[in-house]
């Protein structure tokens, strides 16, 4: 009959290994779920696009584009800690400006979505209609730049 032993009975040292070894597959796990793929973020994000882009077609504002506005904002500051695998891909010589002109689009696309918020809380869907376009055009210039 086998026997299990707690990790009570190890001595000191022993302990110390177990905590280590616990508090680095917790660390490791929270890590993983922590930052998502680029392509799951992008996902939500294009989702998001797509409901207010349905949504300003009835030229009325409701409660769940703003939702999606909030979200679109959410999920583009999400994809700033994401470095595209294309990126990844380059020779280490060329990653650092390939890197900050990422960063760069996606500031200015943050900056957009903001401006796309800002306008749908305030009510105004025709601003909130040329905002979008903008943000859109935004989008196929970093899929064109990083996909």
């Amino acid at each position: 009959m086998c026997s299990m032993v707690s990790p009570l009975q190890f001595n000191l040292e022993e302990k110390m290994k177990y905590l280590a070894i616990m508090f680095l597959t917790v660390s490791l796990a929270a890590s993983a779920q922590a930052q998502r793929q680029l392509k799951d973020v992008m996902s939500d994000l294009g989702d998001n696009f797509k409901a207010v882009s349905m949504g300003l077609q009835t030229g009325k504002m409701t409660p769940q584009m703003l939702k999606a506005s909030e979200l679109i904002i959410k999920f583009v500051t999400e994809s700033e800690t994401i470095i595209p695998d294309t990126i990844l891909s380059l020779p280490n010589v060329e990653r650092p400006a390939a890197i900050a002109k990422y960063t760069d689009e996606i500031k200015a696309l943050e900056t957009s979505a903001i401006s796309f918020n800002n306008a749908l809380k305030s009510g105004n869907i025709s601003a909130a209609k040329i905002i979008l376009v903008q943000l859109t055009a935004q989008k196929k210039q970093g899929h064109s730049d990083f996909k």
